[in-house]
């Protein structure tokens, strides 16, 4: 009977667990039923739910749609990401291919009716949060990320660049940047599993976005990757200190030394540098030093706390005068629980 495959399988699109749908239900209202797109090259609202379907029209990076309904058409998988995870002292890292997994809503756009895959779409984008306003405008960090916190930071006309470990270097290329948002099982309520990815994420260490281009190739580039502190141990890594021409200053008098400052040298100058407001206190840590920008100076990336964390690249390019370094951007990260 010729009907009986297509029965199979219209029923077989419509079945997933209750557990599925009560999460995708649980974000929907999170969302309050509002939604913005966040695939960079914008997203297409189609006529039916399928990637095959009719194009109706096609919605720029952090447009809004709506929602409509609270359940789903069908759920679908519309390919991988080749995503990566390494460790310093593993010579090749590891392949993990993520699955491009969700469903299909209904959705309304400026009145205009059709359907939209959740992969692509999420509550927010561009956030800041307070005390971070003056951060990534000219500039964007990002990490090859998988994890609940929103870095869907992005600019359209910008220049996307990766930055690759390469022995105890780094190389740099241009790179295309990508955003999912993956409901997932192990999350609660609204959230949803974000990931930042490339074009190439294999040996990639992050991403600079730039309003300007930057001078390739960059000069003299290095990875001095480590703990500078750890405030649970107590803990100071002179040798990486040493390296980056950094020294620590401590707040006087407390049982346990609270790491306050960060103390630049450089070329006879230096400039202190404040610990971010608004994390926790478990550590600082270098995640890179040397030339970002092209400008053949002592660039960093600083990244401070655990549980919630601030990693912060400081350009020497755009420092005022007088100043050895400018914060310009920041990357939000820790624990999903």
């Amino acid at each position: 009977m010729k009907w009986a495959p297509l029965l199979l399988f219209l029923c077989c699109c419509n079945l997933v667990s209750g557990q599925d749908d009560q999460l995708l239900a649980s974000w929907i209202e999170y969302a309050k039923s509002e939604v913005v797109v966040i695939a960079p090259a914008g997203l297409n609202l189609r006529d039916k739910p399928t990637v095959k379907s009719e194009i109706l029209r096609a919605v720029p990076f952090g447009e809004k749609v709506k929602i409509i309904g609270s359940g789903h058409y069908r759920r679908d998988t519309v390919g991988a990401i080749d995503f990566y995870y390494s460790a310093p002292d593993r010579l090749a890292p590891i392949s993990t291919p993520i699955p491009i997994s969700g469903y299909w809503l209904k959705v309304d756009y400026q009145g205009t009716i059709g359907y939209m895959f959740t992969a692509y779409l999420d509550v927010a984008v561009n956030t800041r949060l307070d005390g971070d306003e003056s951060m990534n405008r000219d500039f964007i960090l990002l990490f090859p990320y998988n994890g609940c916190f929103s870095n869907y930071t992005y600019h359209a006309g910008y220049h996307w660049y990766g930055y690759y470990k390469t022995g105890t270097g780094i190389s740099v290329k241009k790179i295309d940047v990508s955003f999912y948002n993956l409901i997932d099982q192990e999350l609660i309520a609204g959230n949803t599993k974000k990931v930042v990815s490339c074009s190439d994420n294999k040996f990639l260490q992050f991403i600079i976005g730039s309003k300007e281009p930057i001078a390739l190739p960059v000069n003299n580039s290095k990875i001095i990757q480590g703990a500078l502190y750890d405030e649970g141990t107590g803990t100071i890594e002179d040798s990486i200190l040493q390296q980056s021409n950094i020294s620590l200053q401590f707040k006087p008098k407390t049982t346990y030394p609270n790491l306050e400052k960060l103390v630049l040298i450089y070329s006879g100058k230096q400039q202190i540098i404040d610990l971010p407001d608004g994390i926790d206190s478990d550590g600082c840590y270098l995640v890179c030093c040397g030339d970002l920008d092209g400008d053949k100076k002592d660039d960093y990336i600083f990244g401070y706390g655990a549980k919630f964390s601030k990693t912060i690249l400081y350009l020497s390019k755009p420092a005022e005068k007088g100043k050895l370094l400018k914060p310009v951007a920041v990357f939000y990260s820790g624990y999903c629980c």
